[in-house]
């Protein structure tokens, strides 16, 4: 007589302490409030045209002119528009931590996810992963559209070191301004106020540098979210912005930073 044994899977114990089975739960439910909301589709999809619309407007001006200038900057041209994208990702980032406290929604999401930190990570990692495809998605229709409409005077490859490390670099201020957003809205909790430090943490202190002397303002300004961003996508960095790999760098621990701060008060108070 043969007896067959199974051998037992692992426990869901085991399963939950891997960080794939820690997180994975959590992103699904994540990722279906973001895709089942149809005023995001609607907003992303609006600000994605009017992106690339822009992009494409001014691409044909260049086109248009008599006499098209050496040294025009193609990429850059098709990538006019993409600002709004931009802030629009900033936007939705304030708005799915905000949203979720306006709308009471809340309550529930922490009764099913009461580890908190986990809520947070899963909440991050689905808002990045959307807006850098989402960034990828509109640098990549931009740059074709315009070379399209700038062939005949300007091309620009696809397929060099450069061209791919300034579409990334776009995609990565998606994600950055997502993230900074979401920090915020994490830090604030209301939507009025998330906003208004987004604004804030965007313009107020190129303000304030203005009454530094030049050089000091200059070497200050380098470090700040929107000249990081801006060296992401530059075709040759100069002396008064950072070399891209640091300007990432500079990003990532800004926004590291206030999403730690968003954990621990996340952890602290109540909902």
């Amino acid at each position: 007589m043969t007896v067959i044994t199974s051998t037992p899977g692992p426990s869901r114990r085991a399963r939950l302490a891997s960080p794939a089975g820690y997180l994975a739960p959590v992103v699904r439910s994540e990722w279906l409030k973001l895709r089942t909301t149809r005023s995001t589709w609607w907003t992303a999809g609006v600000a994605g045209i009017v992106s690339v619309t822009l992009g494409a407007l001014h691409c044909r001006s260049i086109a248009s002119a008599t006499h098209v200038p050496q040294g025009v900057d193609a990429l850059g041209a098709s990538q006019f528009g993409l600002t709004i994208g931009q802030f629009v990702a900033a936007v939705a980032g304030v708005l799915i931590i905000t949203g979720e406290y306006s709308g009471g929604t809340i309550h529930p999401t922490l009764i099913a996810t009461p580890q908190r930190t986990r809520l947070l990570s899963a909440k991050v990692l689905v808002t990045a992963s959307a807006a850098f495809a989402y960034g990828l998605i509109l640098a990549i229709t931009s740059f074709e559209i315009g070379q399209a409409i700038l062939a005949p005077h300007l091309h620009v490859a696809l397929f060099t070191a450069l061209t791919i490390r300034r579409l990334l670099g776009a995609a990565a201020i998606f994600l950055a301004m997502a993230l900074l957003g979401f920090a915020l809205g994490t830090l604030a909790r209301r939507t009025a106020g998330a906003l208004v430090a987004l604004g804030a943490a965007l313009v107020l202190p190129s303000l304030l540098l203005s009454v530094l002397k030049a050089a000091t303002r200059q070497n200050i300004s380098r470090f700040l979210p929107l000249r990081a961003a801006e060296a992401l996508v530059q075709r040759t960095p100069d002396a008064n912005t950072l070399h891209p790999l640091a300007a990432l760098g500079v990003l990532a621990a800004e926004i590291a930073v206030l999403l730690t701060a968003g954990a621990i008060l996340l952890a602290r108070r109540d909902a």
